[in-house]
């Protein structure tokens, strides 16, 4: 079974056409565990500075779609290109680490190194893998802590840092990078609800304040009509239904997507 259309807003493809590169071209990627279909023939085109959230009952792809899109998964088919260019089936290694340089991804754990202090924390990703001097890295980490609301936290250990402190952290951590395309995997579900708003109004302000194209899994559907351009909803590795972000989520065209968000906002 193939899922709806999910190419992007009429906008998107107009700018695309103009001379805008699109960020993301998924074109019939599959992918299976064993023998459990998680992604089934999927296509999907996301416009550059996009907001994306993805939503959907659990096991449905949502995640899988995200780590086969930073790399971390590989498709049993189909074609991924990023920005224009293919990273699915891989391009030479020069070609694919200077592209995947371009994703940052966020984890619902934080796993943040216990041995280094936040600012080393963020550090660390522009030194090694980019090569920045120490005074680079540390110049760039101060600016992304400070864009989370973690100024003054640079000398703490993420020990002594709350569930909702490490988490920002570690979102600085993936915008040191300087990303253009950022993953996010359901970043408060580790946390305790009384910590998921502080989390939550970081990436609102990302999604408001930057250039940056955003995929979001998640689960928070107010945030998810604020925050997203688009929804795409999946269920059993398919897209059953995309459009904007407000339709989708007030006025659902599909009965599993009814079905879903009745679970989801009666809990």
């Amino acid at each position: 079974m193939r899922g709806v259309d999910v190419a992007g807003a009429a906008e998107v493809t107009d700018a695309t056409e103009s001379g805008d590169r699109t960020a993301i071209r998924v074109s019939g990627v599959s992918k299976s565990f064993g023998s459990t279909a998680v992604l089934t023939d999927l296509d999907l085109v996301v416009g550059m500075r996009e907001k994306v959230a993805l939503i959907g009952p659990s096991g449905s792809g949502k995640t899988t779609v995200l780590r086969v899109l930073a790399g971390l998964e590989r498709p049993d088919g189909g074609e991924v290109a990023l920005f224009g260019s293919t990273v699915w089936p891989r391009p030479p290694k020069a070609v694919y680490r200077r592209v995947m340089l371009d994703v940052g991804m966020v984890f619902q754990q934080f796993n943040l190194f216990p041995h280094m202090t936040a600012l080393r924390n963020v550090m660390e990703g522009p030194m090694r893998a980019k090569g920045w001097s120490r005074g680079a890295a540390a110049e760039k980490a101060r600016e992304v802590l400070d864009m989370v609301g973690m100024s003054g936290y640079e000398k703490s250990w993420p020990a002594q840092l709350s569930g909702g402190q490490q988490q920002r952290v570690a979102i600085a951590r993936t915008l040191a990078m300087e990303p253009r395309l950022l993953l996010l995997d359901e970043v408060t579900s580790a946390l305790d609800p009384e910590l998921v708003g502080e989390v939550l109004a970081v990436i609102r302000r990302l999604s408001t304040d930057t250039d940056l194209t955003i995929l979001m899994v998640t689960h928070e559907m107010t945030f998810a009509a604020r925050s997203a351009d688009r929804v795409l909803m999946f269920d059993s590795g398919v897209v059953v239904e995309n459009g904007p972000a407000q339709e989708v989520l007030r006025n659902p065209g599909h009965e599993r997507t009814r079905r879903f968000l009745s679970a989801v906002l009666e809990r």
